[in-house]
């Protein structure tokens, strides 16, 4: 994958795990990569990849005929082809809005 393509997701990634922390402690402050990997040491890749989840996804429409009712379930099942649709050239928003309308 190209590190343009890459970069923005994993940033990504990155501010929406510690926006979770912060909402989850009441913490202000800005946490570090270093320290956001203290408090949560295994990340699986399923994880990884959820923390692009779009924070609306329960109000879209998903075109793959996955079940609707769990959209995080959902949206790590079209992981596969979100990932091919990014290694092929789209950052990861378009990538995501391919399958969710």
């Amino acid at each position: 994958m190209l590190a343009e393509i890459a970069l923005p997701a994993i940033d990504r990634i990155i501010s929406h795990f510690l926006g979770q922390i912060a909402d989850a402690t009441g913490d202000v402050l800005p946490m570090c990569a270093a320290e956001a990997l203290v408090v949560y040491p295994k990340w699986t890749p399923d994880y990884i990849f959820g923390l692009l989840c779009p924070d609306k996804l329960s109000i879209v429409r998903c075109v793959s005929g996955f079940d609707p009712h769990f959209p995080y379930e959902m949206f790590i099942g079209l992981r596969g082809e979100i990932e091919t649709y990014m290694r092929r050239g789209m950052d990861y928003q378009t990538a995501i809005s391919e399958w969710f309308k």
